[in-house]
């Protein structure tokens, strides 16, 4: 297979996790999907994102979640494909891997061994990526069901709505709505008329489209601060202007959805 090997980081250590983003970003194949430190977090990239292996520190420090109890949260999702798991482990407790292994575990990492880094952990997953996607059903290429499709597009407006709250755009706009619509259109079929197609779904006016469309952008812009919006949205904004056009805001998330999925 030559799609990339999607990964999700369970870390809490910050050093650990900025090494092993930037190891990543380097090497060719693989793509962090989500970093976090939070057991719930996690949880919902998994059902968003599907990955195909975590890297899962032994400890998480949210609700003093540890390694064990989210892998036995992980078993009790009922997924139907098992991600490869890699832990990372901060102990050297037989037991304690003998336990990790029971409950999943594919491959512990010691990081007191010797040889430890946040490159040898990414070359380790890129080694065996080939084994790890030739286990995994390729949801792309296989003809879905129509529950499978349905399942799949909720999935998506979920990780684009999720989008959306982090920027700050308001679900009590209508424009949001139309937005959601019109990523959604372009994720399936890129086209220079969408807001004529998201009209005409809705029963409105193109205009009226697209100024509520453009009043729920500009309304994240305005009412939070641009650091952080500039963590989510990455895309180059005109200075001129400020805020992304309409046509920006859409394949801009259009692309980062489909690229994450």
């Amino acid at each position: 297979m030559d799609r990339d090997l999607k990964v999700l980081l369970i870390e809490d250590d910050t050093v650990e996790c900025r090494n092993i983003i930037k190891a990543a970003d380097i090497k060719d194949g693989i793509r962090l999907i989500g970093v976090t430190n939070s057991a719930e977090k996690a949880t919902q990239y998994i059902t968003d994102g599907l990955p195909d292996a975590i890297v899962l520190g032994i400890e998480l420090s949210e609700e003093s979640d540890k390694c064990i109890a989210f892998m036995q949260k992980l078993r009790d999702m009922n997924l139907d494909e098992f991600p490869y798991i890699l832990v990372t482990a901060k102990n050297e407790d037989a037991a304690t891997h003998d336990t990790a292994r029971k409950m999943g575990a594919d491959f512990i990492m010691t990081k007191q061994q010797e040889n430890y880094s946040a490159d040898n952990v990414i070359d380790f997953l890129s080694s065996v990526k080939s084994v790890i996607l030739g286990k995994r059903r390729d949801i792309h290429a296989e003809a879905l069901s129509p529950e499978d499709k349905a399942d799949i597009k909720n999935k998506l407006l979920r990780r684009i709505h999720t989008e959306l709250d982090l920027i700050g755009v308001s679900p009590k706009v209508v424009g949001r709505s139309y937005l959601v619509d019109g990523i959604l259109r372009i994720m399936e079929c890129p086209e220079p008329n969408f807001s004529r197609k998201i009209a005409a779904h809705f029963g409105k006016s193109v205009p009226s489209v697209e100024r509520a469309m453009q009043t729920a952008i500009t309304g994240a812009w305005k009412n939070n601060s641009r650091q952080e919006i500039a963590k989510y949205y990455t895309a180059h904004i005109n200075p001129e202007k400020g805020i992304p056009t309409v046509t920006e805001f859409i394949y801009f998330y259009a692309s980062k959805v489909k690229n994450n999925w």
